[in-house]
């Protein structure tokens, strides 16, 4: 991915001094403060899908740890018989 700048879209590359027209012929604006975005249907669904983040998992305490072990089976051993 390239350099973002303010004023510049980063998806189609529209900037204030080139606008881009919309469906109804008007100038579109910028969907985000920073200036990176213009409202453009297309421009803000990519945003939106770079914008998405898988989901982190909560880090498990050792207990938690230790009863999904004994859950699954894995720390019992099984005995040979004599």
């Amino acid at each position: 991915m390239g350099y973002v700048f303010s004023g510049r879209c980063r998806f189609c590359g529209m900037t204030a001094e080139a606008p881009r027209l919309d469906r109804d012929g008007e100038e579109l604006g910028w969907f985000d403060r920073q200036r990176t975005c213009c409202s453009d249907d297309k421009c803000v669904a990519q945003m939106a899908a770079q914008c998405r983040r898988p989901v982190r998992r909560k880090k498990m305490t050792p207990a938690e740890v230790h009863e999904q072990i004994k859950r699954r089976g894995r720390g019992a051993r099984k005995r040979r018989a004599a």
